[in-house]
């Protein structure tokens, strides 16, 4: 699964410009009184104006895997990491990934993502610009993730990212992208704060067409075949 463009909305339009392309210095691809679009490597991400929206959208950014630790130095003297018990950097075995949490300034859970088992190493300082390769999750809070991940095994042929980690919880997809699925209130690690409805589009490759608007939620996923 390959997230090609993401459709965020915010009530700090103008905050999010600033962070991402005068900090970030990621390519602006397009603005206007309304909306913003960067591009984060191989993913487009537009975040379009909204009177208020309660957004704690959770998406990842994948980094070359040579370069968390100075992915973690560069965030780290930009914004504090996010920490749980005492600690700010993350390994988990079962994905052999490293990562950090940050918020951006609409209160967004970003993540900055190294996969061991992608072999994306890259000469060089760590540069947002060119070293985000692309958006690798995003999250979609749900009323029954078992619900949800059965239409999307059976609608857009995706499958399992290895281990599950119960009702609540569901990673869908591969190395290159995953669908976070989770319950509406479950918390966005490595916080307490719950996962809320906010509205988004996904596009993304994978292995067939597929479109569905997610009944109740504002969510529209639009897949075309790799």
């Amino acid at each position: 699964m390959q997230f090609t463009h993401l459709v965020l909305a915010t009530h700090k339009l103008r905050e999010l410009r600033s962070f991402y392309i005068d900090t970030f210095r990621l390519p602006l691809v397009e603005e206007g009184e309304e909306s913003f679009t960067f591009d984060a490597g191989a993913t487009r991400v537009t975040f379009r104006a909204a009177e208020q929206v309660d957004s704690v959208y959770h998406f990842a950014f994948t980094i070359p895997r040579n370069k968390f630790e100075a992915a973690y130095a560069w965030i780290s003297a930009l914004t504090e990491p996010l920490m749980q018990n005492g600690q700010d950097r993350f390994l988990f075995g079962s994905w052999n990934n490293s990562s950090v949490y940050f918020y951006d300034p609409a209160g967004n859970n970003v993540e900055f993502i190294a996969l061991h088992d992608l072999e994306n190493d890259a000469p060089g300082a760590f540069e947002p610009a060119q070293d985000l390769l692309c958006v690798s999750e995003i999250g979609l809070p749900v009323h029954s993730v078992p619900a949800e991940v059965e239409v999307l095994k059976r609608d857009f042929a995706q499958s399992d990212f290895r281990e599950s980690e119960g009702p609540q919880f569901a990673a869908i997809g591969d190395l290159d992208g995953r669908l976070i699925v989770v319950e509406i209130g479950r918390s966005w690690y490595p916080t307490e704060v719950g996962a809320v409805v906010a509205p988004v589009t996904v596009r993304m490759r994978g292995p067939r067409q597929a479109q569905q608007q997610i009944e109740g939620l504002p969510y529209t996923l639009e897949q075309v075949s790799e």
